[in-house]
């Protein structure tokens, strides 16, 4: 009878092992039995703790996405607004090429993959400029603002200082000129509490000249807490380049060198970007394959407070 008894038990315990086994090898094989390509699970094996993708993926990726969606929702980021600008035909000054496709394509990325309200003015002149001006300053605080411009720049090194020029600009006379001193005076007057002005045109640079050295924006604005961020009145600038001419436009491409890796970065954040972080992709890629220099900083005299960022929130998908 004790045999029969021990008999029984051992028989139990080989179904009961053999059965983990079965289980353990299932979900094992199942990648490799279902999924097509075996190098993309391979992949996903390589940084799973040891644990079959499947089970990782439960264990930490969902938890961490859902706790994500749970933190940002509940912060009040506030609405998005940006004014495109964009100038390609010139009254006097030699006509450009793709400043346009540039501003339609920032346009359209802003408004389907974030929170943007748009408006784009084409090819404006002196006074539309100001009349946009304008409207962004009954916008309230709790509103955050990007300024697009694409179009010619000017350098008056005498004056030491730089140009957005509108269509109707004379190459000699000032009259339409429209200095960074301007922008800043305007910029001032917003109600909203984060700017961020990006400028794709020759000598844009000069927008971020200071009196006295300061630490650049991208060593101190630390990755902390988004609602931190959230709170700090911003006005920034993320420029093409610094006190040069840039390219408007190399072999067939439809872009500036400097919108098409803009437009690039925007489209690669799956979630919460920072300018401080679009800057750093956009000047590793221009400087690897364009030599060319973007610039990124606050902007002295305009009314920011160091330690804030602009954050571009990806919209969700349905």
């Amino acid at each position: 009878m004790s045999k029969q008894k021990n008999k029984l038990t051992k028989n139990i315990i080989i179904i009961i092992l053999s059965a983990v086994l079965l289980v353990f090898l299932t979900i094992q094989l199942y990648p490799l039995i279902f999924k097509s390509s075996f190098e993309e699970y391979e992949k996903k094996y390589s940084s799973t703790k040891g644990l079959p993708y499947e089970v990782y993926k439960f264990l930490y990726l969902d938890k961490r996405k859902e706790k994500g969606q749970f933190i940002w929702d509940q912060i009040d980021f506030g609405e998005y607004y940006a004014l495109i600008i964009s100038n390609n035909k010139y009254r006097i000054l030699p006509n450009l090429e793709n400043t346009v496709n540039d501003g339609e394509a920032i346009a359209s990325i802003l408004k389907e993959y974030y929170k943007f309200r748009i408006h784009h003015i084409k090819n404006a002149n002196e006074d539309k400029i100001y009349e946009a001006f304008e409207k962004l300053k009954n916008l309230p605080k709790n509103t955050n603002i990007l300024i697009y411009y694409s179009g010619h720049g000017k350098l008056d090194k005498n004056a030491n200082t730089g140009y957005w020029l509108p269509i109707d600009a004379h190459d000699a006379k000032k009259s339409k000129w429209i200095s960074d001193e301007d922008i800043k005076a305007e910029l001032r007057s917003f109600k909203s509490k984060h700017v961020l002005v990006i400028a794709d045109s020759c000598f844009s640079g000069t927008i971020l000249r200071r009196e006295t050295s300061q630490d650049k924006a991208e060593n101190f604005i630390k990755l902390s807490l988004i609602n931190e961020l959230v709170k700090t009145t911003t006005r920034m600038a993320l420029t093409s380049g610094g006190e040069s001419p840039v390219v408007d436009k190399k072999g067939n491409n439809k872009h500036s060198v400097f919108a098409k890796e803009l437009l690039q970065a925007l489209k690669e954040n799956d979630e919460i970007i920072l300018a401080s972080q679009l800057f750093k992709k956009i000047k590793s890629r221009l400087l690897l394959n364009e030599k060319q220099k973007p610039q990124f900083d606050y902007i002295s005299n305009a009314g920011s407070h160091t330690g804030g960022d602009f954050i571009f929130i990806k919209r969700k998908k349905n």
